[in-house]
């Protein structure tokens, strides 16, 4: 593209290089109006050509080409955001959960949790993986918590205790 341009910038300059030289060689009178006409005429030519010779096709076909490989990077910065939210909503929750847990006493458990995308492409909090020392009743606080916080059903909470 950059040549097309660099060709088509010294061949205006050319033209009117040679259009200037021939009117200053050119006597006074007729014949000077005559190259004077010619001249301009071939700048003209040489200013509109690539217009004319223009490869509209190539063009489009390089457009298109351009549009899809823009897509494709669109999505791939909407993916990394997508994993990057992700990540952020898993570390900034498992430290909330484990805070709450603490506060209930439990002070030896282990948390980790995934996330879900909806069909807006968010990601939000699915399922949580619990280990540690509870009881009963610490278990059950800390389940409706995770189901009331972070609605994240007693079905999609794995819990595992440590003996």
């Amino acid at each position: 593209m950059l040549e097309l341009i660099r060709t088509w910038v010294l061949g205006l300059t050319a033209a009117a290089f040679i259009g200037a030289l021939a009117l200053t060689l050119t006597p006074k009178g007729k014949g000077r109006a005559v190259v004077g006409l010619v001249t301009g005429m071939m700048t003209i030519v040489v200013l509109i050509a690539p217009i004319i010779e223009f490869d509209y096709d190539a063009y489009a076909r390089h457009v298109i080409g351009y549009n899809f490989a823009l897509e494709a990077r669109i999505r791939e910065v909407e993916h990394s955001q997508e994993r990057l939210t992700s990540w952020i909503i898993i570390e900034r929750s498992e430290t909330y959960i484990l805070d709450k847990a603490e506060a209930l006493g439990l002070s030896d458990l282990t948390v980790r949790v995934e996330t879900m995308l909806d069909e807006d492409r968010t990601p939000y909090l699915f399922e949580a993986w619990l280990t540690g020392r509870y009881t009963p009743a610490q278990r059950q606080m800390l389940e409706d918590f995770l189901t009331a916080t972070f609605g994240i059903p007693a079905q999609r909470q794995h819990w595992s205790a440590i003996e």
